[in-house]
């Protein structure tokens, strides 16, 4: 009797996940099986913000290309563009093994959006919310030209043109979604939100709304999500997701990417503090030679030990620069960032790169400055 009371409650429980999974309209499209279904699950947070950054993803994506479902869930508010499409063109690749998993619980931006329209499902978590204000398009970290990124616009168009379409929106309002330039219009149409570009002559309301002074704002709540076919599956668990796009029991190989900018950032900022602190000792100890505390000389030998001393703290000095250069060519668009020191008042994309580029610039003359002089110390 008790073996028959706890199948009948296991039975219900897979009924009611089930439920909660098809809420979103889209119903489970394989048949369950016994065996293992190997899973890819690709954990995205923080701002999408660094080409490094995209490009793990999409190389996470690739390592999934053998599994039976790839699963891109996007914790991000803020993006660029640029990347946007990045990971856009690695999603529409995979096609319909690949599902964007949107949680619920903090807001994510149109960029996030706009990669899982791209894709073969778009799910989303209980609570979902899509939302746009100032400084969420993170335009001043794109290093391009204006023709440049009207391309790369155009392109994101063509990718959101094709998942609008396969969903059954207006495809006429990719472009606005690539290039956020004006309004996209919600109709209410029975249990369906219809989108349009255009203001409605009744009803309707702005649900990404481009202002006049061209401020766009948005915020898209799930019953919008969904009700317009945005999002296929929602009110969703990534592992509801797992269990209705899978075969057999998944097996989910899990991979975490968040941005590193800002600690590239602190990484920068770190070893021009740690070039200074040994070319400040460098500075005294040679300074100390030129004038002794007494009147007492101080030998040829004194001179060339600390000499040969000092330009080994120059060299591991400027190894700790070519270090921090470094950090830049992993991270390019960390140069267009305010530098960590001085005022944000009056702050530029040209400041800004002047100011890094000066404070490398700085340092190398001092060094250069001080190795001739301890090279003249320790030839004596």
């Amino acid at each position: 009797m008790t073996g028959r009371v706890i199948a009948r409650r296991t039975a219900l429980g897979a009924i009611a996940g089930l439920a909660a999974v098809c809420r979103g309209g889209l119903q489970p499209e394989r048949g369950r099986r016994a065996g293992v279904s190997p899973v890819s699950h690709v954990l995205v947070t923080g701002d999408l913000d660094s080409v490094k950054m995209a490009t793990d993803v999409v190389d996470a994506l690739g390592e999934g290309r053998d599994a039976e479902l790839v699963v891109l869930e996007l914790g991000v508010r803020r993006w660029r563009v640029d990347l946007v499409r990045t990971l856009c063109r690695g999603v529409h690749a995979l096609g319909e093994k690949c599902a964007v998993y949107l949680p619920g619980g903090k807001p994510v931006g149109v960029g996030a959006l706009n990669i899982g329209l791209c894709a073969g499902v778009c799910c989303a978590g209980a609570g979902v919310s899509v939302e746009h204000d100032r400084g969420d398009e993170l335009g001043e970290l794109v290093p391009l030209t204006v023709s440049e990124r009207e391309q790369v616009e155009r392109d994101l168009a063509g990718l959101l043109w094709m998942g609008l379409r396969r969903r059954g929106i207006a495809p006429e309002v990719s472009g606005v979604l690539a290039r956020l330039d004006a309004s996209v219009w919600g109709v209410d149409a029975g249990d369906r939100i219809v989108f349009s570009g255009e203001a409605p002559t009744a009803g309707g309301r702005a649900l990404i709304e481009h202002r006049a002074d061209g401020v766009v704002r948005a915020k898209l709540d799930e019953s919008v999500l969904v009700r317009s076919g945005c999002v296929d599956m929602g009110g969703v668990s990534v592992a509801q997701v797992l269990l209705a796009r899978t075969n057999g029991s998944p097996r989910p190989a899990r991979a975490r990417i968040s941005s590193g900018l800002e600690g590239a950032k602190r990484d920068v900022d770190d070893a021009l503090k740690e070039a200074d602190r040994q070319v400040r000792g460098v500075e005294l100890s040679l300074e100390r030679l030129r004038r002794p505390i007494d009147d007492r000389a101080v030998s040829p030998a004194a001179f060339r030990t600390a000499g040969a001393r000092a330009l080994e703290v120059l060299e591991r000095a400027e190894q700790i620069l070519q270090q921090g250069e470094g950090v830049f060519e992993v991270y390019p668009e960390l140069l267009r960032t305010p530098a960590p020191w001085g005022t944000s008042v009056g702050r530029t994309m040209d400041r800004n790169i002047a100011d890094w580029r000066g404070a490398f610039l700085e340092r190398r003359r001092r060094i250069e400055r001080l190795r001739e002089r301890a090279r003249e110390y320790a030839s004596r």
